[in-house]
């Protein structure tokens, strides 16, 4: 329990540009395992990334940052 809490809290720090960063990671050559192991994230997490995130691009994500706040 006390390791779920502690990547809650994890995934609370994370930005949209390292989200970003992490999608693009997965496209380049680095095994999808490895890729969830060194960030602490799962399946679910990295699914539901892509769908919100896939294909944008760092300088995009200030654009959808302020969209969703605005």
């Amino acid at each position: 329990m006390a390791r779920q809490m502690e990547m809650n809290d994890a995934a609370k720090t994370i930005t949209d540009d390292q989200i970003i960063g992490v999608l693009r990671a997965d496209e380049s050559s680095v095994k999808t395992a490895d890729l969830f192991r060194k960030h602490g994230i799962g399946d679910a997490t990295f699914c539901s990334w892509q769908s919100k995130y896939g294909g944008l691009m760092v300088s995009d994500a200030a654009r959808f940052r302020a969209r969703d706040l605005g």
